[in-house]
């Protein structure tokens, strides 16, 4: 995940759709995690590369994912809070006559995916169009609005998405194929099930009939990272025994898969010496609530 953020702001330019897919469905400690790994690999910090490689509102944001407290928060007990944001999003928003749109960079920022689910569905209970929506229209389709839908969505659902926006089209966009199924490789199993769910394929299968990567070493190295995936969580799925999860449905975290991920190139994974894995002898050790699995890279 740090080498990832460092390709994406390395150079002329700046991937923010790459930064979005690692930052925005990050826990506190995978982000803080990460803090540390790219201060150790890059000798600096990712602050400070955030804070030279973007600007205005984007700064904002991106500044935010990696400082807000994200903490967890009892969303039963939370209602006050919730409804306090809910108006104080109106009025930032559809409520006036431009956008307040660090209004709503300090809101969605502060918070996990939870909490902006159950933010989502009171917005939309209280003015009819949900949170997402209103950020759509609010605040168009710019890195802002995408980032900022990324975090409201649920993470398997966001990612079952643009698998799929990947696979599909003219090209196959093997970069965030890459991406993806390397660094969200302990939630995979949840992603392939909720891929099965929305579009009726079996992720693996569908990579299959991409004649662009079938039959090349690069596609067999994904078969075998989403095998290990799908046989951690048991989710090989068939359209026919595919659940029907909505998707605002929570997802369970999915048993970790203690062995080493397979060779992936263009990645750490390829990267001789590559830095012990979280839990590993030589890791600094990582505990508590949200910790990221033994077989999280960072």
């Amino acid at each position: 995940a740090a080498q990832c953020l460092f390709l994406a702001m390395k150079g002329l330019g700046t991937d923010e759709r790459a930064m979005i897919h690692i930052l925005a469905h990050s826990t506190k400690e995978e982000v803080e995690l990460i803090k540390r790994t790219y201060l150790r690999m890059y000798a600096k910090t990712l602050e400070s590369d955030i804070i030279d490689d973007t600007s205005g509102k984007e700064k904002e944001f991106f500044v935010g994912l990696i400082n807000a407290p994200r903490s967890h928060v009892n969303v039963a007990a939370a209602q006050d809070e919730i409804n306090r944001d809910v108006k104080e999003l109106y009025i930032a928003g559809q409520g006036r006559w431009s956008t307040d749109i660090s209004a709503f960079v300090k809101i969605i920022t502060k918070h996990d995916n939870e909490y902006l689910s159950a933010l989502n569905v009171a917005y939309g209970r209280a003015y009819g169009d949900t949170l997402q929506r209103a950020v759509e229209k609010e605040i168009s389709k710019s890195v802002l609005a995408k980032g900022m839908e990324a975090m409201i969505m649920d993470r398997a659902d966001y990612y079952a998405s643009e698998l799929n926006s990947a696979i599909r089209g003219a090209g196959t966009e093997t970069d965030t194929l890459t991406r993806i199924i390397a660094t969200q490789r302990h939630t995979m199993p949840a992603i392939c099930h909720r891929y099965m769910a929305k579009y009726g394929k079996n992720l693996r299968q569908h990579l299959d009939q991409e004649n662009s990567i079938k039959d090349t070493q690069y596609g067999k190295v994904l078969q075998s990272l989403l095998k290990v995936a799908e046989a951690t969580g048991k989710g090989v799925l068939t359209s026919s025994s595919a659940p029907q999860v909505s998707a605002a449905a929570p997802i369970k975290p999915p048993p970790t898969h203690s062995g080493p991920p397979p060779s992936l190139p263009g990645t750490l994974y390829a990267t001789p010496g590559y830095p012990p894995l979280v839990g590993q002898p030589g890791y600094p050790p990582v505990s508590g609530p949200g910790a990221p699995s033994p077989a999280y890279p960072p």
